[in-house]
């Protein structure tokens, strides 16, 4: 092959190397203005995450792995009663909250049940479908009465595309509907999440699929099926969903989400709203949040716990 040959292949393979590293360098710092305050407070309230910028790469932990990520089993003074297992994301999980002052904790308190805490952060509803897919998972709840998920305004989005999160290597669990039924996504192309160009490619998809509604079916179908399982599994258990609504509920597509919600009560799952239980916009001040200003204080779960229970009648 003459020099001019290999010109003619080595000057665009730079050219291309060369603009990737541009938009990569673009992306990264896109990424850091538009979630510093993200990362900055995570790293606050988690020591155990690495000392740098980045984002979690989509990987499939062991059950070993998931489950020390899992909050400790609150167990009451009542532990002869039936017990409660709660699911959700961070919200539930306990974000800036110490082990005592979690959603699980206070219930447990309350009540004086047993409440096992299986949200975990940056998940959303295929993860409570996946984990009652697990039997790993379910054989540790023992008798429960109460099935609570508690649903914030972040799940219809979260509910679209594999895409990675930050600063955590958990595995964000995402479902296609194949000839109606759900289809877990394995990941491809792994060795790219790492890019934060891929994850501003990933964040438009996301959010045009969103815009587009295609939540929809996906999470009519996962909650249909979750209540299924519950059934089978728990079947003297009551499936609950508590709508959080903090500062983000109802910004957008507001209609579409109570048309989903509204399915869930016609098919018998109960569905609680914060603000019927504490008042409109309660929720959204600033004594009930975490000093991240997003995830729930102590004094959030201190409010809602009773009115919760005095709603549901748990005794």
């Amino acid at each position: 092959m003459k020099k001019t040959d290999y010109k003619k292949i080595i000057i665009p393979l730079l050219l291309v190397i060369f603009l990737a590293g541009v938009l990569e360098l673009c992306s990264y710092f896109i990424v850091y203005n538009k979630y510093k305050y993200n990362f900055e407070s995570m790293l606050k309230v988690n020591k155990n995450f690495p000392r740098m910028l980045t984002y979690e790469k989509v990987i499939y932990p062991s059950y070993e792995e998931r489950k020390a990520r899992f909050r400790p089993v609150s167990i009451g003074v009542n532990s002869n009663k039936p017990s409660i297992a709660i699911f959700g994301c961070s919200f539930t999980w306990g974000s800036n909250l110490s082990d005592n002052e979690t959603f699980s904790a206070v219930l447990s308190d309350y009540t004086g049940r047993t409440v096992y805490n299986r949200g975990l952060y940056a998940t959303g509803i295929p993860f409570l479908y996946y984990q009652l897919n697990d039997k790993n998972i379910t054989n540790e709840i023992i008798n429960p009465e109460y099935i609570i998920y508690v649903l914030i305004d972040s799940h219809f989005l979260r509910s679209l595309t594999v895409r990675s999160w930050c600063m955590d290597p958990i595995l964000q669990y995402r479902y296609k509907l194949v000839n109606d039924k759900l289809v877990l996504i394995v990941p491809k192309f792994k060795f790219i999440y790492p890019l934060f160009s891929v994850f501003l490619i990933q964040e438009f998809i996301q959010f045009n699929e969103y815009k587009k509604l295609l939540f929809k079916k996906p999470i009519i179908k996962m909650i249909d099926e979750s209540n299924k399982l519950i059934k089978q599994k728990f079947p003297n258990a009551k499936f609950i969903i508590l709508v959080y609504q903090d500062a983000d509920w109802g910004s957008s597509l507001i209609f579409e989400k109570q048309q989903i919600l509204n399915h869930f009560k016609d098919e018998g799952i109960e569905v609680i709203y914060t603000d019927d239980l504490v008042g409109k916009n309660v929720l959204t001040d600033k004594v009930y949040l975490s000093p991240d200003n997003f995830h729930p204080s102590y004094e959030a779960w201190k409010l809602i716990v009773p009115k919760l229970v005095q709603s549901v009648g748990i005794n």
